[in-house]
């Protein structure tokens, strides 16, 4: 079990993410024929299977509460913003959790997409790291998961290492012009100062 502190909205929220398999483990034999890939950062693209359900006391009760259930959906950990031709971001919670596990081995052979050895576990996340009733906009829909703690059941099956969300030859987690970490915050190009720099091809 992880436990990780995380600040959003000047709130800081305690996400725990419970790990059963890790994934394909570090091999020392580098001749092993296992492809093996890093965790994903937050600037990754991953390829999943999830299932969400609201944790009402301490009860998991996926025959009332799943509000969420899907196989091998492609997300981008960074935020996307709805940008056509780019993968959905998810919530914080997940973008805070999955880098702790691994991917799998892709065996696929002529037939279904397959892995092996994925990373599998739970992740514990509250509201303020989910869907917080303060981001509400005048207008918007309600959600009925608003302020609401949630858990997924996830299983990690495979990443885009170093992804590359505008193509433009520099990796999305390279695109940090203020060097503090974070790209997400840097917006470099005065024609278009709400598209951050990992987003727009002109600027890498």
């Amino acid at each position: 079990m992880k436990i990780i502190d995380v600040t959003e909205n000047e709130i800081v929220n305690k996400l725990y993410v419970y790990i059963t398999e890790i994934g394909i483990p570090d091999f020392k034999d580098k001749n092993n024929p296992i492809e093996r890939k890093s965790n994903p950062t937050e600037m990754d693209s991953i390829f999943v299977n999830r299932k969400g359900v609201q944790l009402l006391g301490n009860t998991i009760d996926y025959d009332n509460n799943l509000f969420d259930s899907a196989d091998q959906t492609w997300w981008s950990l960074a935020p996307t913003y709805g940008l056509s031709g780019q993968a959905p971001s998810p919530i914080k919670g997940w973008i805070k959790g999955f880098p702790f596990f691994k991917s799998g081995e892709n065996i696929t052979n002529n037939g279904p997409i397959t892995y092996n050895n994925t990373g599998k576990g739970y992740l514990f996340i509250p509201s303020g790291l989910g869907y917080s009733s303060i981001n509400y906009q005048l207008g918007q829909t309600l959600n009925a998961l608003f302020d609401k703690t949630l858990v997924f059941e996830v299983e990690l099956l495979d990443l885009v290492e170093n992804t590359d969300h505008d193509n433009d030859g520099k990796p999305s987690i390279k695109e940090d012009t203020d060097k503090d970490g974070d790209p997400t915050n840097d917006f470099s190009d005065t024609d278009n100062p709400n598209l951050p720099d990992y987003l727009n091809p002109d600027i890498n």
